[in-house]
């Protein structure tokens, strides 16, 4: 695995170096969080000196660049001495800027997060000089139109771009031309490749999966209480998107209380009310998501060289899983790991949580019951 060392002279990254000899190298890429690597490599005095200071690792054959975060070095008379280098993805620089104030998001997904970026990042009229990032350039964000109301106070970028791309179903990164001077932030969305890309045991892919359906904790109508005391408490009713076209009555209406109050209308929002009305029933929406009935199906997936990183999917990807019982299922790619060390090479696709596929029915042959005896 060759890896190129970009040390920051002054101003700019200088491609310094170059790494073809580590002992081992662990490099994790992420489709809606910062990823992270660790490189083994014997030590010198050169090197010790080079990994001093702001220091970026990028690949020709990867997208995600690392910023080194922590150097160790260790001395073995049997061993050797080594150095291990350690630290995160580009992306963890938005864990170095916090929403320091209020912030309403009313709009699109794409709208919102250029508020944030040019609030905390970039040149606009109410950014502090000081936290602006000038390497730091915005894709056009104009084709993520999802609707987005959300209100924001205290939490980093990192953390609020990572909840979003959960929400939404998509990632972000950054990604570079030609040196880390200038880099790009970008939200994308994988593709499908349930028709390709299957895990089941029949390939040899999957083993040990488990499937659970479970009600304990299942809620469908939200009470998000806000802020007031008593009778005056603002408290706003939310229903479970599947029952928008019924009335939930009976056994079937399943409450929960949700505490809200420090969601807050003290806002310059041109429509204050209307926004704070329409954050709490968010924020019921996001509890309903949370509180559905718990589908748990799991499994370990294989590397058996079946499927190729790049040429048959990609971070971000839709799959397909099937078990042995017709149980089918999709998952989303959300991270990759690679491995290298004196065994060779290894990848890892990690998958998101299963969505079963309800509408495709499970054939169960007749049962006599007398068998079961």
């Amino acid at each position: 695995m060759l890896i190129y060392v970009w040390k920051k002279q002054g101003r700019y990254y200088q491609k310094t170096a170059a790494i073809d000899y580590a002992a081992s190298v662990i490099w994790v890429s992420r489709y809606r969080e910062c990823g992270e690597f660790e490189i083994y490599i014997p030590a010198s005095k050169e090197l010790v000196a080079l990994f001093q200071g702001d220091v970026i690792f990028s690949r020709d054959d990867s997208e995600t660049l690392m910023v080194l975060e922590k150097f160790k070095l260790t001395t073995d008379e049997e061993e050797g001495d080594h150095l291990i280098l350690s630290g995160r993805s580009l992306e963890s620089i938005f864990d170095r800027r916090v929403v320091n104030k209020q912030t309403e998001l009313d709009g699109t997904l794409g709208e919102g997060i250029m508020k944030l970026l040019s609030m905390c990042c970039t040149s606009s009229s109410d950014t502090d000089e000081d936290r602006i990032i000038p390497e730091l350039h915005v894709n056009d964000l104009s084709a993520f139109n999802d609707r987005l109301e959300k209100q924001i106070t205290g939490d980093t970028l990192l953390f609020v771009f990572s909840e979003l791309c959960t929400t939404y179903d998509c990632g972000f990164r950054l990604t570079i031309d030609n040196s880390p001077n200038d880099f790009y932030f970008s939200l994308y969305r994988g593709h499908d490749k349930t028709d390709t890309v299957i895990f089941s045991p029949q390939f040899g892919n999957l083993s040990k999966s488990e499937f659970t359906f479970d009600y304990t904790d299942y809620h469908n109508f939200i009470y998000t209480a806000g802020e007031g005391e008593g009778k005056d408490r603002v408290i706003i009713a939310y229903e479970s998107e599947e029952f928008f076209n019924t009335i939930l009555s009976g056994l079937d209406r399943r409450e929960y209380w949700l505490d809200e109050r420090n969601c807050s209308s003290n806002s310059d929002h041109p429509q204050s009310d209307t926004f704070y009305f329409a954050a709490l029933q968010g924020k019921g929406k996001e509890k309903c998501r949370e509180l559905r009935p718990v589908i748990q199906y799991s499994g370990e997936i294989i590397d058996n060289g079946m499927y190729k990183y790049h040429a048959d999917y990609e971070l971000g990807d839709t799959v397909l899983i099937e078990n042995e019982y017709g149980i089918r299922a999709e998952a989303t790619i959300i991270e990759v790991t690679e491995v290298e060390d004196e065994s060779g090479y290894k990848i890892v696709p990690t998958l998101s949580e299963w969505v079963t596929l309800s509408d495709i029915p499970i054939e169960v042959p007749p049962i006599d019951i007398t068998e079961m005896r």
